[in-house]
């Protein structure tokens, strides 16, 4: 019986999975970690965790009591995770359970998660989506030849100290 927070539909795209394989992806943060995003008319956060030696992971954390069988991700191309609970919003403290070639290994904090909990809590935090980062501000007009021009030109040896032992 499927879990009806559980997305059942692919979450990454064959290209995304393609470049990751090829270890050409330029944006992994967008694609890897925890997203908060929204599937078939539902908010919820999307999973995704690259462990090509894996033969199981799942996400565990407070909204599942921590138990690995609620909430298991499906295995994609390239050694690639993953899954999507709808009940879940930034903020949700999580973890990965995986399973390696030689049985369960202990719980994993998210490589790719943009927030974690204060040491010494180990837990990975799902994060607010980032505002969109504005370009810098371009000038309307370049400087004139009539304006005065800076120029800055730095020797970095000449900032290193020199200590006489």
């Amino acid at each position: 019986m499927s879990d009806p927070g559980i997305a059942t539909t692919d979450l990454l795209s064959d290209y995304d999975l393609y470049l990751i394989g090829e270890g050409r992806h330029r944006d992994l943060a967008t694609s890897l970690g925890a997203q908060c995003v929204t599937v078939d008319g539902q908010p919820g956060v999307r999973f995704a965790l690259w462990a090509p030696n894996a033969r199981r992971v799942a996400v565990v954390g407070n909204f599942n009591n921590w138990n690995g069988e609620h909430h298991s991700m499906r295995a994609r191309s390239a050694g690639i995770w993953e899954i999507f609970i709808s009940h879940m919003s930034a903020g949700d403290i999580y973890k990965y359970e995986v399973t390696g070639p030689n049985g369960l290994l202990p719980l994993r904090a998210d490589p790719m998660a943009r927030q974690a909990e204060i040491p010494p809590a180990t837990g990975s935090i799902v994060a607010a989506q980032a505002a969109a980062i504005k370009p810098p501000l371009r000038r309307t007009q370049p400087p004139g030849l009539d304006k005065p021009l800076s120029i800055y030109e730095v020797h970095a040896a000449s900032w290193m100290r020199h200590f006489n032992g």
